[in-house]
């Protein structure tokens, strides 16, 4: 409330997006590297996973719905996640950040009371103008 987290969060993923956004792949044993891409997760631009890490969230949600002045809004995030495979069915990822920290980036935010809502009108991690390709 008020511009500040009321909880961490509910951590959802969809399989194909997250397969998609996978940017490395490494031995959790020895760390050898089998896979790895400077591309942006999201948006695939050249170079844009530097600025996806590095950057804190372009869109920021404010303290108050701008239509309505309520102070309890709903907010989309992409945060950068790592998660183990040994066989089987793989553990639930986890993220490396909360909001604030870089490498997690606001998507949207929405007010319940009256569904004003605004979302981000580049890749929200990259900052490229997108969408650069179909998405999954």
């Amino acid at each position: 409330m008020l511009g500040e987290p009321n909880d961490e969060g509910r951590w959802v993923h969809d399989g194909e997006k997250f397969i998609d956004g996978t940017y490395r792949i490494a031995c959790a044993s020895c760390g050898h590297v089998v896979f790895a891409d400077d591309a942006c997760p999201r948006c695939h631009a050249p170079g844009g996973l530097a600025r996806a890490l590095g950057d804190a969230s372009r869109l920021v949600v404010p303290r108050r719905c701008a239509a309505c002045n309520e102070t309890e809004l709903l907010a989309v995030a992409l945060a950068a996640a790592t998660v183990r495979y040994s066989g089987g069915r793989a553990a639930a990822p986890k993220p490396l950040g909360e909001i604030g920290d870089s490498g997690y980036h606001i998507v949207a935010y929405a007010c319940e009371s009256c569904d004003a809502a605004v979302l981000a009108q580049s890749c929200p991690l990259c900052d490229a103008p997108g969408p650069l390709r179909q998405r999954p």
